[in-house]
């Protein structure tokens, strides 16, 4: 609604600007042969008429214009029209359009934010701004600097549109256009919130026979999604790159200690060493005896 009464405005400034160009006192001071077409030559040759007898006609006309009942209520009309122009646009920017929008957006608000997150429109927009604020100044955003900068510049504005009601309403389409420059500039810059690594559960130490299929779970998260790495006894098991290592066949060489490091381009985290004790069949068998004798006792 603003924006298109504002555009009605302008185009009611550019008819008055075409009304005032109707000036009498330019148009009898410009007033000659030439300003109204007259070829002197064709005059003479066609109509017998002389250059002296033309220009005491172009006087007289001059000297009448004034006076011209036509003109005169063509002059008089475009001032009505221009004073009854500047007397809507004046009553139109009477209306208070920065409260009405407020009290409308109060409405809108509640649809967006839950009561104890915020009260209001203004409290509500401040809150957002807030938390624009807040995800901007993590650690790993990119075009951090120019993004804070747009931001800032958004508040600015938006503060001077909601901290005057009178504004007029080519006024408020001017600063609402330009919070919509802003968000798009923010928008633009294609903001990209990364996440280091965080463990969601530990290796896990196994004691397994020999045969057995053991797997150890690197179980992390990260954005973007982490790569791994896997080491035994310190060493960089080279084949082996998956969230998952899995031993399919485990012998008395698979034994050792077993750590993982998730990383990704914000940072690496490396997981504590799991243990893993690969025995033969009789050893495991003879454990799981003494265990059930021991319960049983």
């Amino acid at each position: 609604m603003v924006h298109s009464s504002a555009d009605t405005f302008s185009n009611i400034s550019n008819t008055q600007s075409s009304v005032r160009s109707f000036n009498m006192d330019s148009i009898t001071a410009n007033f000659s042969i030439d300003s109204i077409g007259i070829d002197p030559d064709v005059a003479e040759n066609e109509f017998n008429l002389s250059i002296s007898t033309l220009s005491e006609t172009v006087e007289y006309v001059r000297g009448n214009l004034s006076t011209n009942p036509f003109l005169t209520n063509i002059r008089s009309l475009a001032n009505e029209a221009t004073a009854f122009e500047d007397t809507q646009i004046h009553s139109a920017n009477k209306i208070l359009i920065v409260n009405q929008w407020i009290a409308a957006m109060n409405n809108v608000s509640n649809e967006y934010f839950d009561n104890d997150t915020c009260v209001s429109y203004l409290d509500c927009a401040h809150y957002s701004v807030a938390a624009l604020y807040e995800s901007f100044t993590a650690v790993n955003v990119t075009n951090q600097t120019d993004s804070l900068q747009s931001i800032s510049e958004f508040e600015d504005e938006f503060l001077r549109l909601v901290g005057n009601g009178s504004h007029t309403i080519v006024d408020v389409d001017i600063m609402a256009a330009s919070l919509i420059a802003w968000l798009d500039k923010i928008q633009g810059y294609n903001v990209v919130c990364f996440k280091a690594p965080e463990k969601i559960a530990s290796l896990r130490t196994q004691s397994v026979s020999t045969g057995s299929v053991v797997s150890l779970v690197c179980n992390a998260t990260g954005d973007p999604t982490p790569s791994f790495w896997w080491y035994k006894d310190d060493e960089l098991l080279d084949n082996f790159n998956g969230k998952t290592l899995t031993i399919v066949n485990a012998t008395p060489e698979d034994a050792a200690k077993y750590y993982c490091v998730a990383g990704n381009l914000v940072a690496n985290y490396t997981f504590d060493s799991a243990e893993i004790a690969v025995f033969g069949r009789n050893i495991i068998q003879m454990y799981k005896l003494t265990y059930c004798i021991n319960i049983n006792t």
